[in-house]
């Protein structure tokens, strides 16, 4: 065989070989190939069942919302346990609608948390976990915006208080003026 047979062959087997293993998906360019959701039967960690819930409230009307909300309810008084506990906790905290609680979006994630027999691995432990303590201290600052607005309130009504007072005193001062010989 002469050397430009033998060259143009391995150039040759060597394209082969490069298109086969391109083709194959082990040589490729992440950027330019688009990623692929994986098919809900192959969901194999519960924290992606719940982000796959959590996903489709947010994506969902607000009455599509409450009505998650209504039917995760039903389903935890007729089936209390972990994952019911869970799809409440994320209905209830789910803004944008008319019974958005994140205290008891917070109660539920927790109970969820705590039920015997719960079917979170450590990923999904770890989600819930933060979006109890999350929605925990959500509500907390909201009491806290509640009491400075009922303290500023309250100090607002003081001064109008005084206020009325003084114009009172004054009244009667000037009525005692126009009354007086």
């Amino acid at each position: 065989m002469s050397r430009p047979d033998r060259s143009i062959r391995i150039i040759g087997l060597l394209s082969l070989l490069f298109s086969s293993l391109t083709l194959s998906g082990c040589s490729h360019d992440p950027a330019q190939q688009p990623i692929q959701p994986r098919p809900p039967k192959q969901i194999s960690s519960p924290a992606l069942a719940l982000l796959s819930y959590a996903h489709r409230l947010a994506e969902t009307t607000p009455s599509g919302r409450e009505e998650a909300v209504r039917a995760a309810r039903h389903q935890v008084r007729d089936k209390p346990d972990a994952t019911s506990y869970a799809y409440l906790a994320l209905a209830l905290g789910t803004p944008h609608q008319h019974l958005y609680t994140p205290d008891e979006a917070a109660r539920y994630a927790q109970l969820a948390l705590d039920a015997e027999n719960a079917p979170w691995d450590t990923v999904a432990r770890q989600y819930l976990s933060d979006y109890a303590r999350l929605y925990s201290e959500l509500t907390e600052l909201q009491d806290d915006d509640d009491e400075q607005r009922i303290n500023d309130l309250k100090q607002r009504l003081e001064k109008a208080q005084r206020k009325l007072k003084a114009l009172s005193n004054l009244e009667n001062r000037l009525d005692n003026v126009e009354n007086s010989p």
